[in-house]
């Protein structure tokens, strides 16, 4: 004979059970997905854009080696100082920290690296090409960070990095603290790698990534001035003020040779010239070529008595 009460709590022990079961399975899933992300492997592509910033360079450029998985650096030609040198130095023999996928705890990893030279036509072709060449040199990098060789980083680990990744998001975006103290920006440069994805406008470049959804990054970066970026300027004016040169008159010059061939060294940009114009010009210009690898320049012929 059952009693009566013992329907009810019978019921309610399946119930309990149920529930516990369920709770159970939550649970390993739980656990399932923290395994997960313990283990989610982050490959970092540092990426440079450099000119005439050796001394940057070998400033900054090794604290932020321990994030990356391999580093590329793009050497504009009209670099002078050794900034290809003081990336490779920098390198050499560098370790990298990436995260092993069975255990979920960092190994040691020799760091991967490479470097070249580039003609400059703006920022964002510049950083496309960079980009592409990551790609294309270590496809098996996940992720892309670019770095100017003025930031210098207060609190960036590999820890935060990983924990961002790990929430699927497409571009990581981090604080940089601009030089004078005062400002910052919020930087989208570090984001996940795409054959889709590059840099526009020629300057105050814009990331574009075919997925693109944005998470914050907890890094806190500096910008830092440096030697090399007033040298930079200085040597920049006196290219301008150069006059001594070792070709032929410009009225020497055919008026269509001339109109496609003027060029000024830092902007980098043909600037044509009409035969009108080249008519003017060729009593009081010569033409001459600048030290390789700057651009054909016209500069003015003293006055003739």
């Amino acid at each position: 004979m059952v009693h009566r009460c013992c329907t009810p709590r019978a019921a309610g022990s399946m119930g309990w059970v149920r529930a516990r079961l369920a709770a159970a399975l939550l649970a390993v899933a739980a656990a399932a997905a923290v395994g997960a992300t313990a283990t989610t492997e982050v490959r970092l592509a540092v990426l440079l854009l450099i000119r005439d910033e050796a001394s940057l360079v070998r400033d900054h450029l090794p604290l932020w080696l321990p994030l990356a998985y391999c580093a590329v650096a793009a050497v504009d030609e009209r670099t002078v100082d050794d900034s290809a040198a003081a990336f490779m130095e920098a390198t050499d023999g560098a370790p990298s920290l990436v995260a092993a996928e069975a255990a979920g705890k960092l190994r040691p990893a020799v760091l991967r690296r490479f470097a070249y030279h580039f003609s400059f036509e703006g920022l964002g072709p510049a950083r496309t090409g960079l980009l592409r060449e990551a790609a294309s040199r270590f496809p098996e990098a996940t992720h892309a960070l670019f770095v100017d060789p003025d930031w210098r980083p207060r609190r960036a680990t590999a820890g935060a990095l990983r924990s961002a990744a790990a929430t699927g998001k497409t571009a990581l975006a981090f604080r940089v603290r601009d030089r004078n103290g005062r400002t910052e920006r919020l930087l989208d440069w570090c984001f996940a790698m795409d054959g889709g994805a590059y840099v526009k406008y020629r300057w105050h470049e814009e990331l574009v990534h075919p997925a693109y959804d944005a998470a914050l990054l907890d890094w806190d970066v500096e910008e830092v001035a440096g030697a090399d970026r007033g040298r930079k300027r200085e040597r920049n004016s006196q290219l301008w003020r150069r006059s001594a040169w070792v070709t032929a008159q410009a009225s020497s010059v055919s008026r269509s040779k001339m109109s496609s061939t003027l060029r000024f060294p830092y902007s980098r940009m043909t600037r044509r010239v009409s035969p009108g114009v080249c008519k003017i010009l060729s009593s009081a210009w010569t033409i001459g070529a600048m030290p390789a690898p700057t651009a054909i320049m016209l500069t003015r012929v003293a006055s003739k008595g």
